[in-house]
């Protein structure tokens, strides 16, 4: 079930637009992926990350402690608030990710 989920999560990172990450390795190098591509192309990735992560920053329902957890209007954001930002995003693609495995497999998904 882990590499359905895996394809899956792939799907969707390329139907945003954005580098794929693990949830599992959250640290994984994602400056290197961007550095095989063309500078308008990781402008791009960039820009719809933190897109991204910014929109979950605001519909966050304890929105004081996600704008210190995630760095939200901070100019130089701390390395722990960047992989904050990188899994809050990871969770948002694995929300998306379950409902698309139940519709595909008709059956019942532990996350």
């Amino acid at each position: 079930m882990r590499v359905m989920k895996d394809i899956f999560a792939t799907f969707v990172y390329n139907e945003l637009g954005i580098v794929p990450m693990v949830l599992g390795s959250i640290h994984n190098d994602v400056g290197r992926v961007l550095d095989t591509l063309s500078p308008e192309v990781a402008r791009k990735m960039k820009r719809k990350f933190r897109k991204l992560w910014r929109a979950e920053a605001r519909s966050a329902s304890s929105m004081k402690s996600k704008k210190t957890t995630l760095g939200l209007g901070s100019p130089s954001p701390s390395k722990q608030q960047k992989n904050s930002r990188k899994a809050a995003v990871a969770v948002m693609v694995e929300a998306r990710i379950v409902p698309r495995i139940v519709a595909a497999c008709g059956e019942t998904v532990s996350r």
